[in-house]
């Protein structure tokens, strides 16, 4: 059995990451009635742990994915969790040539603090707002990035292929 590996151009991309952001706001939405006591310490320790290697970029993602997945498991939707990981593998070689070029590293955690902040308020509709947001955020970035990546190549290059883009 072979694997067939597909080359997302930046609109494509930009479409996982809306998909996955209505999934996110919608699992944490539902994940946030349950996220209390100690509950709470854990979300604190992954949060501390991610913010620990934030110029270690593999550990980081590794650790980035650990926080949002442990949200996204007390939505107690085991489907949508599937799918919102699905999607994140969809994209996640573009995130990872975005975390490698990008110079300011101290921002990529700063809007999980605001994710901890809305998980301690327990308004439900501002918290899935937020995370929506902040995964919107992400995909605007890494857009961003693909296009003028692209248009500094001669030819478009694969995902693991990526171009040295000036910083």
């Amino acid at each position: 059995r072979s694997m067939v590996v597909t080359e997302l151009g930046p609109a494509e991309v930009m479409e996982v990451f809306e998909i996955r952001a209505a999934l996110e706001g919608l699992a944490f939405r539902l994940a946030l009635p349950h996220l209390r006591g100690e509950l709470l310490h854990e979300i604190d320790d992954l949060l501390r742990r991610m913010n620990r290697v934030i110029d270690a970029h593999e550990l980081w993602i590794e650790r980035h994915d650990a926080f949002h997945d442990y949200l996204h498991y007390w939505s107690g939707r085991p489907r949508l969790v599937a799918q919102i990981r699905q999607l994140r593998a969809a994209v996640q070689p573009y995130l990872r040539l975005y975390v490698e070029w990008k110079t300011q590293t101290e921002k990529h955690g700063y809007e999980h603090e605001e994710i901890v902040a809305a998980v301690r308020s327990g308004n439900a509709r501002e918290a899935e707002e937020l995370m929506r947001g902040h995964v919107m955020r992400s995909a605007i970035k890494i857009t961003e990035f693909l296009r003028t990546a692209r248009s500094n190549a001669s030819t478009p290059p694969a995902p693991d292929r990526m171009p040295d883009v000036e910083r």
